[in-house]
């Protein structure tokens, strides 16, 4: 269940959070990254715009911090073997 300021979202009720304006104001990553660290999937999710703003600033400093130290992290030896992220394998 989601809620919104307390109360069952609804179209009703027209409380709703529109999830395309979501991902267009702030990406489908940080939608995700939003939901899943905001409830567990047992849980309600209480929606909050300030949580969904702390989560799209956090990736950006993450992928500010990755284009600013991209050149020395290749030097590093697992990330010179690797040919991209998808070879990462998480056990």
């Amino acid at each position: 269940m989601v809620l919104n300021d307390g109360a069952k979202m609804s179209k009703s009720l027209g409380n709703t959070v529109d999830p395309e304006e979501m991902i267009q104001n702030y990406g489908a990553d940080t939608v995700r990254l939003f939901m899943m660290f905001t409830s567990p999937p047992e849980k309600s999710l209480e929606w909050s715009d300030t949580a969904i703003n702390g989560s799209y600033r956090f990736l950006k400093k993450l992928w500010k911090l990755k284009k600013t130290h991209q050149d020395s992290i290749k030097d590093i030896p697992v990330f010179r073997r690797m040919k991209s992220l998808r070879e990462i394998k998480i056990s």
